[in-house]
């Protein structure tokens, strides 16, 4: 499941800060209904902990309004 779950993990985590609580909310509780138990849980969390902070890296430094807006 690494192949699938690397890429989604670092959006999945951070959606979890959502600003929009009704989507802050669905993200919790799809991780929560994935990820059953909390050993479960940090198992994930830990499994994806590079992909993770790989992502938060490239958006808070790498990313640019111009490169994350939709070219249309």
């Amino acid at each position: 499941y690494g192949d699938v779950l690397y890429p989604l993990l670092g959006p999945w985590l951070l959606s979890f800060c959502d600003s929009h609580a009704p989507a802050a909310s669905a993200a919790r509780l799809a991780f929560q209904s994935v990820f059953t138990t909390e050993a479960k849980q940090a198992d994930a969390i830990l499994f994806g902990c590079d992909e993770v902070i790989k992502y938060l890296t490239d958006n808070l430094y790498a990313a640019s309004p111009t490169s994350l807006s939709d070219p249309k």
